[in-house]
């Protein structure tokens, strides 16, 4: 398989994590194939009309030229809270907010068009998932026209992200011209206060994936925990719930025997401050993958 992860300045910043040089780290530690990064747009439009592009810059440089790079945009992208939105495109009507967000979008595909190993965009993350919140509701129109703006300025794929358990991916197949799905095989529900296993077998994604007619990646491989609390806040009992490296080398093994030729973890920061504290298994899983 074609291995790949997700990077995460934000998240970076709530592991305690110094984000350039946890990615210089994680690159070092991984040969990489694909990084995807997330164009935050309350972080490159802070203030109405002033763009600062210096965080997602400063990744791009240490990546460099023989990586894949996939930039996720929109008003959905990865990491919680899901919903990135300035607070001043907010305080209007949704109509104030979804003319703020074209111009953004148009800003950062403009920018970023122009890099040769840049191989996809992503547009909104899960956006038929209803995770997150924003007082202004999300509309399959919404994603239609920012899929109908990146098309116009740039010819690259476009990916649309869904849920490998909770969706058939026809919708996301509808906009997409490659279907990312998130594969989580145990989750925290806070509601019901208690997790879920998913324990599905390779037939039902690949099953799936040969229903939508798009190629098909693994846009999310849970490499990490997922609990009733943050993951720097969980203790290992808590931790061992949802991710152990023998549960990390199965959900590997899934995405394999699923057929999916590439796959992007999804935790590596975590993993990182792991191998900080002394504990490398779950890296020596991965590397054994690779």
């Amino acid at each position: 398989m074609k291995f790949g992860a997700t990077f995460s300045n934000k998240y970076c910043f709530e592991l305690g994590l110094e984000p350039l040089a946890a990615l210089e780290e994680i690159l070092k530690m991984l040969p990489l194939q694909t990084v995807r990064l997330c164009a935050y747009w309350d972080e490159i439009e802070q203030k109405e009309g002033n763009f600062d592009f210096s965080l997602l810059d400063g990744q791009i440089k240490l990546i460099g030229k023989k990586t894949d790079l996939v930039i996720a945009l929109g008003r959905k992208v990865p990491r919680w809270p899901e919903f990135h939105e300035p607070v001043w495109a907010l305080s209007k009507d949704k109509e104030f907010l979804i003319s703020a967000l074209q111009n953004y979008i148009k800003k950062t595909v403009e920018k970023y068009k122009s890099l040769e190993n840049l191989k996809m965009w992503q547009v909104e993350n899960e956006p038929f998932v209803k995770f997150g919140q924003s007082q202004h509701p999300f509309s399959e129109k919404d994603l239609e026209l920012e899929v109908a703006l990146v098309r116009e300025l740039d010819d690259r794929p476009v990916l649309i992200s869904d849920s490998g358990e909770l969706s058939d991916w026809k919708k996301a197949a509808k906009y997409a011209d490659v279907v990312g799905i998130n594969m989580y095989t145990v989750v925290y529900d806070a509601l019901l206060k208690k997790y879920h296993y998913h324990n599905y077998s390779p037939g039902f994604y690949s099953y799936k994936a040969a229903k939508v007619n798009k190629p098909v990646l693994v846009a999310e491989l849970q490499a990490e925990p997922w609990g009733p609390a943050p993951a720097v806040s969980l203790m290992d009992y808590e931790v061992q719930k949802s991710m152990s490296p023998q549960r990390l080398a199965a959900n590997i093994r899934l995405a394999k025997d699923s057929g999916f030729k590439e796959v992007w973890l999804w935790g590596l920061e975590w993993i990182y401050l792991q191998k900080k504290k002394g504990d490398s298994s779950f890296l020596d899983i991965i590397r054994e993958a690779m």
